[in-house]
C-alpha cells in the first residue's frame, strides 16, 4: 500500500510548480491526483501550470497568477478568482458555474 501526503501541480513542461499539502496521508489508488476541491491557493505563482481536467470545485483561488496556465476540462464551479490573473489562460471546456470572478484578468484571444 503506497500512501501519499500531497498533490504536485506542474507547468507545461512537466516541472513541478506547487505541491498541495493533503491534511491526511491517504493511499494513493484512493484519490484522484487531480482532486483539489476546497484547497487554500491563495495568491501562489501557477503561472503556466498544467491543469487540464483539475477539480478545483470551491478552491480558494484570490490573486492567483494562472497566466498562460492550460485549464482546458478543469472543474472550476463555485472557486473563488477575485483578482485572478488568467490572461491567456486556455479555459477550453472548463465549468465555471458560480465562480467569483470580480477584479479578475483576463485577455480574449
Amino acid at each position: 500500500m503506497n500512501m501519499i501526503n500531497k498533490i504536485d501541480i506542474k507547468n507545461i513542461y512537466g516541472k513541478i510548480i506547487y505541491s498541495h499539502k493533503l491534511s491526511v496521508p491517504v493511499e494513493e489508488s484512493s484519490i484522484n491526483s487531480k482532486d483539489l476541491r476546497s484547497a487554500k491557493l491563495r495568491g501562489i505563482d501557477l503561472r503556466g501550470a498544467d491543469l487540464r481536467g483539475f477539480d478545483l470545485r470551491g478552491a480558494n483561488l484570490i490573486g492567483v497568477n494562472l497566466i498562460g496556465s492550460e485549464l482546458i476540462d478543469a472543474d472550476l464551479r463555485f472557486a473563488n478568482l477575485i483578482d485572478a490573473e488568467l490572461i491567456d489562460a486556455d479555459l477550453r471546456g472548463a465549468k465555471l458555474n458560480r465562480c467569483r470572478f470580480n477584479r479578475c484578468r483576463f485577455k480574449i484571444c
